[in-house]
Protein backbone atom coordinates (compact mmCIF):
# COMPACT_ATOMS: atom_id res chain seq x y z
CA UNK A 1 0.00 0.00 0.00
CA UNK A 2 1.31 3.43 -0.92
CA UNK A 3 0.58 7.08 -0.45
CA UNK A 4 0.32 9.30 -3.52
CA UNK A 5 0.70 13.08 -3.37
CA UNK A 6 -2.46 14.49 -1.89
CA UNK A 7 -3.68 11.01 -1.01
CA UNK A 8 -4.02 9.03 2.18
CA UNK A 9 -1.30 7.38 4.18
CA UNK A 10 -0.62 3.73 4.72
CA UNK A 11 -1.42 1.80 7.89
CA UNK A 12 1.76 1.67 9.93
CA UNK A 13 2.31 1.71 13.64
CA UNK A 14 3.25 4.19 16.33
CA UNK A 15 3.73 2.38 19.62
CA UNK A 16 3.44 3.20 23.28
CA UNK A 17 6.71 3.09 25.14
CA UNK A 18 7.73 0.24 27.42
CA UNK A 19 5.75 -0.23 30.65
CA UNK A 20 7.13 1.49 33.71
CA UNK A 21 8.49 4.54 31.89
CA UNK A 22 5.97 7.05 33.10
CA UNK A 23 3.56 6.63 30.23
CA UNK A 24 6.06 7.82 27.63
CA UNK A 25 5.72 6.95 23.98
CA UNK A 26 8.13 5.81 21.34
CA UNK A 27 8.28 6.29 17.57
CA UNK A 28 9.78 2.80 17.33
CA UNK A 29 7.08 0.26 16.41
CA UNK A 30 6.77 -3.08 18.20
CA UNK A 31 8.42 -6.17 16.77
CA UNK A 32 5.11 -7.50 15.46
CA UNK A 33 4.63 -4.57 13.09
CA UNK A 34 6.55 -5.42 9.94
CA UNK A 35 6.00 -5.11 6.25
CA UNK A 36 4.13 -1.79 6.24
CA UNK A 37 5.49 0.73 3.76
CA UNK A 38 6.09 4.37 4.61
CA UNK A 39 6.16 7.09 1.98
CA UNK A 40 6.56 10.87 2.11
CA UNK A 41 3.38 12.90 1.89
CA UNK A 42 3.27 16.07 -0.20
CA UNK A 43 4.15 18.25 2.79
CA UNK A 44 6.70 15.97 4.32
CA UNK A 45 4.50 13.51 6.10
CA UNK A 46 4.76 9.79 6.52
CA UNK A 47 2.26 7.12 7.34
CA UNK A 48 1.61 4.64 10.08
CA UNK A 49 -1.02 2.46 11.76
CA UNK A 50 -1.60 3.53 15.33
CA UNK A 51 -2.08 1.25 18.30
CA UNK A 52 -5.46 0.87 19.92
CA UNK A 53 -5.92 2.08 23.48
CA UNK A 54 -6.17 -0.92 25.79
CA UNK A 55 -7.58 -0.43 29.28
CA UNK A 56 -7.02 -3.08 31.99
CA UNK A 57 -10.19 -4.81 33.24
CA UNK A 58 -11.17 -4.52 36.87
CA UNK A 59 -13.23 -7.02 38.82
CA UNK A 60 -16.22 -4.70 39.14
CA UNK A 61 -16.22 -3.49 35.54
CA UNK A 62 -19.57 -3.84 33.78
CA UNK A 63 -19.33 -4.44 30.03
CA UNK A 64 -21.30 -1.90 28.02
CA UNK A 65 -22.54 -2.76 24.55
CA UNK A 66 -21.79 0.11 22.18
CA UNK A 67 -21.94 0.35 18.41
CA UNK A 68 -18.67 1.84 17.29
CA UNK A 69 -18.22 4.05 14.26
CA UNK A 70 -15.36 2.89 12.08
CA UNK A 71 -13.02 5.52 10.70
CA UNK A 72 -12.04 4.65 7.15
CA UNK A 73 -10.11 7.81 6.32
CA UNK A 74 -8.47 10.55 8.32
CA UNK A 75 -6.18 13.51 8.00
CA UNK A 76 -3.72 14.91 10.55
CA UNK A 77 -2.46 18.48 10.31
CA UNK A 78 0.55 19.45 12.44
CA UNK A 79 0.65 23.25 12.41
CA UNK A 80 2.34 25.94 14.46
CA UNK A 81 -0.53 26.16 16.94
CA UNK A 82 -1.80 22.61 17.25
CA UNK A 83 -2.44 19.15 15.90
CA UNK A 84 -5.84 18.40 14.37
CA UNK A 85 -7.42 15.20 13.10
CA UNK A 86 -10.52 14.79 11.01
CA UNK A 87 -11.98 11.35 10.27
CA UNK A 88 -14.76 9.97 8.07
CA UNK A 89 -16.47 6.61 7.91
CA UNK A 90 -17.50 4.84 4.71
CA UNK A 91 -21.10 5.74 5.48
CA UNK A 92 -20.26 9.46 5.67
CA UNK A 93 -20.08 10.03 9.43
CA UNK A 94 -17.44 12.55 10.42
CA UNK A 95 -15.60 13.72 13.52
CA UNK A 96 -12.93 16.32 14.33
CA UNK A 97 -10.59 16.59 17.29
CA UNK A 98 -7.74 18.95 18.06
CA UNK A 99 -5.07 19.52 20.68
CA UNK A 100 -2.92 22.56 21.30
CA UNK A 101 0.71 22.45 20.28
CA UNK A 102 3.19 21.15 22.82
CA UNK A 103 6.92 21.64 22.76
CA UNK A 104 7.00 25.20 21.42
CA UNK A 105 10.24 26.74 22.65
CA UNK A 106 13.14 28.91 21.51
CA UNK A 107 16.72 28.25 20.47
CA UNK A 108 19.09 31.20 20.37
CA UNK A 109 16.00 33.39 20.64
CA UNK A 110 14.27 31.84 17.60
CA UNK A 111 10.95 29.88 17.51
CA UNK A 112 11.27 26.10 17.33
CA UNK A 113 9.63 22.87 18.52
CA UNK A 114 10.78 20.07 20.78
CA UNK A 115 9.74 17.00 18.78
CA UNK A 116 9.65 14.60 21.72
CA UNK A 117 6.05 15.72 22.33
CA UNK A 118 4.82 14.69 18.87
CA UNK A 119 3.98 11.00 19.58
CA UNK A 120 1.98 11.87 22.69
CA UNK A 121 -0.04 14.48 20.79
CA UNK A 122 -0.96 11.99 18.06
CA UNK A 123 -2.07 9.36 20.53
CA UNK A 124 -4.09 11.88 22.56
CA UNK A 125 -6.27 12.60 19.51
CA UNK A 126 -6.79 8.92 18.78
CA UNK A 127 -7.75 8.33 22.41
CA UNK A 128 -10.24 11.22 22.21
CA UNK A 129 -11.91 9.67 19.17
CA UNK A 130 -12.08 6.27 20.82
CA UNK A 131 -13.75 7.89 23.83
CA UNK A 132 -16.37 9.21 21.41
CA UNK A 133 -17.03 5.69 20.13
CA UNK A 134 -14.78 5.61 17.07
CA UNK A 135 -12.69 2.64 15.97
CA UNK A 136 -9.51 4.05 14.41
CA UNK A 137 -7.45 0.85 14.34
CA UNK A 138 -7.75 0.34 10.58
CA UNK A 139 -7.88 3.97 9.50
CA UNK A 140 -6.01 5.07 6.40
CA UNK A 141 -4.82 8.63 6.77
CA UNK A 142 -2.59 11.47 5.64
CA UNK A 143 -0.26 13.58 7.77
CA UNK A 144 0.62 17.16 6.90
CA UNK A 145 3.55 18.81 8.71
CA UNK A 146 4.96 22.34 9.00
CA UNK A 147 6.86 22.84 5.77
CA UNK A 148 10.04 24.61 6.86
CA UNK A 149 10.96 22.83 10.11
CA UNK A 150 14.68 22.04 10.23
CA UNK A 151 15.86 18.91 12.06
CA UNK A 152 19.51 18.21 12.90
CA UNK A 153 20.59 14.73 14.01
CA UNK A 154 23.91 13.33 15.18
CA UNK A 155 25.45 10.05 14.01
CA UNK A 156 23.24 8.16 16.47
CA UNK A 157 20.09 9.77 15.03
CA UNK A 158 19.62 11.85 18.20
CA UNK A 159 18.25 15.38 17.97
CA UNK A 160 20.94 18.03 18.34
CA UNK A 161 18.48 20.87 18.87
CA UNK A 162 14.76 21.64 18.62
CA UNK A 163 13.34 21.91 15.10
CA UNK A 164 13.61 25.51 13.88
CA UNK A 165 10.23 26.53 12.46
CA UNK A 166 9.18 28.73 9.55
CA UNK A 167 8.89 31.56 12.06
CA UNK A 168 12.67 31.71 12.38
CA UNK A 169 13.73 34.70 10.30
CA UNK A 170 17.23 35.20 11.68
CA UNK A 171 19.08 34.15 8.52
CA UNK A 172 18.95 37.55 6.77
CA UNK A 173 22.71 37.76 6.21
CA UNK A 174 22.84 34.18 4.99
CA UNK A 175 20.09 34.85 2.43
CA UNK A 176 22.05 37.84 1.14
CA UNK A 177 25.18 35.70 0.93
CA UNK A 178 23.37 33.02 -1.07
CA UNK A 179 21.95 35.60 -3.44
CA UNK A 180 25.37 37.17 -4.03
CA UNK A 181 26.81 33.78 -4.96
CA UNK A 182 24.00 33.21 -7.47
CA UNK A 183 22.28 30.40 -5.59
CA UNK A 184 18.80 31.51 -6.65
CA UNK A 185 19.66 30.80 -10.27
CA UNK A 186 19.92 27.13 -9.32
CA UNK A 187 17.59 26.53 -6.37
CA UNK A 188 14.99 29.25 -6.96
CA UNK A 189 13.94 32.02 -4.61
CA UNK A 190 15.58 31.84 -1.18
CA UNK A 191 13.89 33.21 1.97
CA UNK A 192 14.97 33.46 5.61
CA UNK A 193 12.57 30.70 6.68
CA UNK A 194 14.11 28.15 4.28
CA UNK A 195 16.31 25.37 5.63
CA UNK A 196 19.32 26.23 3.44
CA UNK A 197 20.00 29.68 4.97
CA UNK A 198 18.72 28.62 8.42
CA UNK A 199 21.32 25.84 8.52
CA UNK A 200 24.07 28.34 7.73
CA UNK A 201 22.79 30.58 10.52
CA UNK A 202 22.48 27.74 13.06
CA UNK A 203 26.04 26.58 12.40
CA UNK A 204 27.22 30.11 13.00
CA UNK A 205 25.43 30.11 16.35
CA UNK A 206 26.76 26.67 17.34
CA UNK A 207 30.04 25.99 15.45
CA UNK A 208 30.48 22.67 17.28
CA UNK A 209 27.56 21.27 15.28
CA UNK A 210 29.84 21.05 12.24
CA UNK A 211 31.58 18.12 13.91
CA UNK A 212 28.50 16.45 15.38
CA UNK A 213 25.77 16.86 12.73
CA UNK A 214 25.20 13.79 10.56
CA UNK A 215 21.73 14.37 9.09
CA UNK A 216 19.69 17.42 8.11
CA UNK A 217 16.02 17.04 7.14
CA UNK A 218 12.46 18.27 7.68
CA UNK A 219 10.22 17.22 10.56
CA UNK A 220 8.11 15.10 8.22
CA UNK A 221 11.20 13.29 6.94
CA UNK A 222 12.34 12.79 10.53
CA UNK A 223 9.07 11.07 11.46
CA UNK A 224 9.44 8.73 8.48
CA UNK A 225 13.05 8.00 9.42
CA UNK A 226 12.09 7.10 12.98
CA UNK A 227 9.58 4.57 11.65
CA UNK A 228 11.65 2.98 8.90
CA UNK A 229 15.26 3.51 9.91
CA UNK A 230 15.83 5.06 6.48
CA UNK A 231 16.55 8.75 6.09
CA UNK A 232 15.09 10.28 2.95
CA UNK A 233 14.53 13.84 1.72
CA UNK A 234 11.15 14.21 0.02
CA UNK A 235 11.25 16.42 -3.05
CA UNK A 236 8.22 18.56 -2.28
CA UNK A 237 9.54 20.10 0.92
CA UNK A 238 13.17 20.01 -0.19
CA UNK A 239 12.37 22.12 -3.26
CA UNK A 240 10.63 24.72 -1.12
CA UNK A 241 13.61 24.93 1.23
CA UNK A 242 16.36 25.63 -1.31
CA UNK A 243 17.84 22.15 -1.03
CA UNK A 244 17.33 20.90 -4.59
CA UNK A 245 18.26 22.10 -8.04
CA UNK A 246 15.11 23.38 -9.72
CA UNK A 247 16.10 21.96 -13.10
CA UNK A 248 16.34 18.29 -12.16
CA UNK A 249 15.28 17.98 -8.48
CA UNK A 250 18.69 16.68 -7.49
CA UNK A 251 20.46 17.71 -4.30
CA UNK A 252 21.91 21.21 -4.68
CA UNK A 253 25.40 19.98 -3.79
CA UNK A 254 27.27 22.72 -5.72
CA UNK A 255 25.35 25.45 -3.89
CA UNK A 256 25.82 23.74 -0.53
CA UNK A 257 29.55 23.36 -1.05
CA UNK A 258 29.95 27.03 -1.92
CA UNK A 259 28.00 27.87 1.24
CA UNK A 260 30.42 25.67 3.25
CA UNK A 261 27.78 23.05 3.97
CA UNK A 262 28.48 19.33 3.63
CA UNK A 263 26.13 17.74 1.03
CA UNK A 264 26.62 14.40 2.80
CA UNK A 265 24.52 15.69 5.70
CA UNK A 266 21.40 15.46 3.55
CA UNK A 267 19.58 12.16 2.99
CA UNK A 268 18.99 10.57 -0.37
CA UNK A 269 16.35 12.48 -2.32
CA UNK A 270 13.10 10.63 -2.95
CA UNK A 271 10.16 11.73 -5.07
CA UNK A 272 7.13 12.56 -2.94
CA UNK A 273 4.70 9.67 -3.20
CA UNK A 274 7.41 7.01 -3.50
CA UNK A 275 8.00 4.38 -0.82
CA UNK A 276 10.59 5.26 1.84
CA UNK A 277 10.77 1.79 3.39
CA UNK A 278 9.04 -0.68 5.65
CA UNK A 279 8.38 -0.22 9.34
CA UNK A 280 11.04 -2.04 11.34
CA UNK A 281 11.53 -2.81 15.02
Amino acid sequence: MRLANGGFANQNQLARGPPGQGGTYSLTPPAGCRGHEVVPYRRGSCCRRLVNKHQPWKANDVPVTQTKKTAAWGGFDLSTTGLALGVRSKSGEEAYVRTDMRGATKWKGQPCFDLKHTPRMILSLLDALEDEGWDVSGMTFSFGVRQHDMVLLDKNAQLLMPALSWQCNAATKQVQQLRRMGAEEQVGRVEERFILPKLMWALGQAPSFRKSVAHVMTTGDWIAAMLTGKSRLSTSDALSNGLLLQQNKRLAAPVMSRAKLNPKWFPTVIQSGRVVGKVTN
